[in-house]
């Protein structure tokens, strides 16, 4: 949304622990043992995607190891659809480069799935307005859960350029 033409109607974009495609090097390999990807499926369904076939675009392409003590509810799978419609725009330097408002990625220094020290050489000199934040200590899951993270986010979008 933000590279779109439709990226000007908001003030701004803040994104955590983003995941930017199968090939960033943000990505810890194999998900950091917290995702299975289904690439044979994924690989199928953009064929058919490409041939402006939608069938089967509801068949689960990832699963995560959720914990099911964990008190709040979490998501155990995407869809294909799903994970589509979360993933960035192929291109993805040139992306950053289109985003005419600020962005500003936040990640934990803990998180079991994204190299947060991977994301800064990534977006940085892409656009103008691209600035990353990474706060110690937080999971992936920590970014909405955690108070300090919470309070990092809460900061950062009132403070953006």
């Amino acid at each position: 949304m933000a590279a779109s033409p439709q990226g000007r109607l908001f003030d701004g974009y803040v994104l955590l622990a983003p995941y930017l495609g199968p090939f960033a090097p943000t990505n810890r390999p194999g998900g950091g043992g917290w995702a299975q990807v289904s690439m044979p499926r994924i690989v199928a369904l953009t064929a058919l995607s490409g041939l402006a076939i939608r069938k089967g675009e509801e068949l689960t392409v990832v699963r995560y190891a959720v914990n099911p003590a964990v008190p709040f509810p979490t998501t155990p799978s995407y869809s294909y659809r799903l994970a589509r419609s979360l993933q960035a725009p192929l291109g993805l330097t040139s992306a950053f480069a289109r985003v005419s408002e600020p962005v500003t990625v936040i990640v934990g220094s803990a998180d079991e799935q994204m190299l947060p020290d991977q994301y800064a050489p990534l977006v940085q000199g892409r656009g103008n307005k691209v600035t990353v934040t990474i706060v110690p200590g937080i999971t992936h899951i920590g970014l909405i859960t955690d108070p300090l993270a919470v309070a990092t986010v809460i900061d950062r979008v009132h403070h953006m350029p």
